[in-house]
């Protein structure tokens, strides 16, 4: 099994805000590739960008502010 670490793991969170937020990141080795899974609620397919740079990989997710 292949360990992997993120951010998150290296990283002292910041102080939590309602802006942004680390979401629970899950990765599991399958094949010859990997299954991510990141709990990004809220979060639809056209609010989510990602990118890979550098053999960096970074997931972002925007979502529509609640409605109050």
């Amino acid at each position: 099994m292949t360990t992997m670490t993120t951010k998150q793991d290296t990283q002292e969170r910041p102080t939590a805000s309602p802006r942004y937020v680390a979401p629970a990141v899950e990765v599991n080795e399958c094949g010859d590739g990997y299954k991510l899974q990141a709990d990004m609620p809220g979060v639809d397919k056209d609010g989510l960008e990602i990118l890979l740079e550098d053999n960096e990989l970074t997931i972002m997710g925007r979502r529509q502010p609640l409605a109050e």
